[in-house]
């Protein structure tokens, strides 16, 4: 087990050795998950899918994606209800930026708040929201200057306000500038959530900065914008980060996000003073204005601000920092995060949303792999069971392909059935049976002849669900959930929403595959394999 090093111990010394410390220590258990989002590829489909079901294995992130969807930010239509809609609308390069930043402070608050993370945690919001303010700005004018605005017009909302850029801004700038801000003090945040509080440590966080570096060298062996560069590089945060923390960073974002750092080292209450002036007038000049800002409002909305910063803490669930970062208080919060709990509830509203997007999805032409995340999403969060599996068969295999819930991960290898009739087994038994099959204790002890040691060695012969699909009178699949032994039996109404999600998602296959997006029979096969694939 990873420990603290105490300073006037053993402890790393230089950027690599600190680098690997404070790694292992900050996200031992979180690790698998960022190496396979760092193996994510914006242009595949099979990534994007990959990357949902990272997202839906995870409550808190699914939480923080669909608050980031549903934000003023990106001012949707109708609710966001799921996460595949949030990957389509934000696209994979956000959505998995905001899983890689929130699994970093995750593991940063793991650790215990103290008053000096709370106050960097403070600053990270409002430079966060500086800089995508200061970059949106500087974007639109880059836009007007070049005669773009009339030709393509692009609206990137910050907060409640709205501003115009050329084509060639994205969202997905804007996000990555967002998340090199937050995490500009990675390193700082990492090293006190890790090391115990002494009179050592005092001189690293001494408001003067000449002070500062001279402790970093004496007590680290290096700077903590090393670290911080080190830990990019070691978490594939993205080139922004380590640019921003250059001597002379180049490019509009990494100057929004260095400007956005010197300017925030200053109180809120002080943007007006005549010290601030300089800096005020840089970020005037970052924007192309002919007439140097005198004062902040000139550069930036406080207003805008204000309302940007309040949403960015509930989108990463850091609401109690919000007295920290406004000034309301001077007093430290502590965060209170719900307790963890394996038994998932029901939520209505939430099933009759993803039943209606469901029953659209044909319509709309959404893959074959939206309709099983809509499917298994709609059973999960929003009926309530706790583990949910669709498997896809090939030669007569049963093959987990999409699984959410608490204890599935291992399901991916482990849930592999043959279902041919000699196997005995209650996959074979369902397949043969098709359409659903509740398997309550009465159905088990009627069937006692099944070879039940196959799925109890997986499912731990819980309480469960099976649906089988039928499309041109062939099985291709089935879904399967149970409560997973944490939530108690399952009752009739959810039998019947069960089977009521399974077959909407089966008619839109069935729709799919009868009028496609594109209408060739090699696009047609294309779609049936989807639907087969191994």
């Amino acid at each position: 087990m990873n420990k603290p090093f105490l300073l006037h111990q053993a402890a790393p010394r230089g950027t690599v050795a600190w680098v690997a410390h404070l790694a292992a220590v900050t996200l031992p258990m979180a690790a698998p998950v960022i190496a396979a989002l760092n193996r994510l590829e914006a242009g595949s489909d099979q990534d994007r899918d990959r990357l949902v079901d990272l997202i839906l294995r995870d409550p808190t992130l699914t939480a923080r994606v669909l608050r980031l969807a549903n934000s003023s930010r990106y001012s949707p239509d109708q609710p966001i209800n799921t996460v595949s809609r949030a990957l389509i609308m934000m696209g994979l390069n956000t959505v998995r930026a905001l899983c890689l930043s929130a699994l970093v402070i995750d593991g940063v608050l793991g650790k215990g708040l103290r008053r000096h993370i709370e106050q960097i945690l403070a600053r990270s919001l409002k430079r966060a929201c500086l800089a995508r303010e200061l970059f949106t700005q500087a974007l639109g004018a880059q836009s007007r200057a070049q005669g773009v605005i009339p030709v393509a017009e692009t609206v990137i909302p910050v907060a409640d306000s709205a501003i115009a850029v050329g084509e060639n801004a994205t969202l997905d700038e804007a996000e990555s500038v967002f998340i090199a801000a937050l995490l500009f003090n990675l390193a700082e945040l990492t090293f006190w959530a890790n090391q115990p509080e002494s009179p050592a440590h005092q001189r690293l966080s001494d408001p003067d900065p000449a002070i500062r570096l001279t402790a970093e060298n004496q007590l680290l062996g290096t700077h903590f914008t090393k670290i911080t560069a080190g830990l990019a590089r070691h978490w594939h945060l993205g080139p922004l980060l380590p640019q921003a923390l250059s001597a002379q960073p180049l490019g509009l974002a990494a100057r929004a996000v260095a400007l956005a750092d010197r300017i925030t080292a200053y109180p809120p209450e002080t943007w007006q003073s005549p010290a601030m002036q300089p800096l005020w007038q840089e970020a005037a000049a970052l924007n192309r204005r002919d007439t140097p800002a005198t004062v902040a409002p000139a550069v930036i909305d406080q207003p805008t601000l204000s309302r940007a910063l309040e949403q960015a803490a509930k989108v990463y669930g850091l609401e109690s920092v919000m007295a920290a970062a406004t000034g309301a208080s001077p007093v430290s919060v502590a965060i209170k995060k719900p307790p963890n709990s394996r038994i998932m509830k029901s939520d209505p509203q939430l099933q009759l949303n993803i039943l209606r997007e469901l029953a659209q999805a044909s319509a709309h032409r959404r893959s074959p792999h939206t309709i099983f995340h809509l499917l298994i999403e709609g059973v999960h969060r929003g009926m309530g069971l706790e583990r949910v599996v669709v498997a896809f068969l090939r030669q007569h295999i049963a093959k987990a392909q999409y699984c959410v819930g608490d204890g599935t991960a291992h399901w991916y290898e482990q849930f592999r059935f043959d279902t041919r009739p000699a196997a005995n087994s209650l996959f074979a038994y369902a397949v043969q049976q098709g359409g659903l099959l509740w398997v309550k204790p009465d159905f088990v002890r009627a069937h006692k002849y099944l070879a039940w040691e196959a799925s109890h060695a997986v499912t731990g012969g819980e309480d469960g669900l099976v649906y089988v699909f039928t499309l041109e009178g062939k099985k291709p699949g089935f879904i399967y959930a149970d409560r997973g032994g944490f939530g108690g039996l399952i009752t009739q109404a959810q039998a019947d929403s069960f089977q009521h999600f399974a077959l909407q998602a089966q008619r839109q296959l069935e729709a799919l595959q009868k009028h496609p997006p594109e209408t060739t029979p090699a696009k047609r096969r294309h779609v049936i394999r989807d639907v087969k694939r191994e």
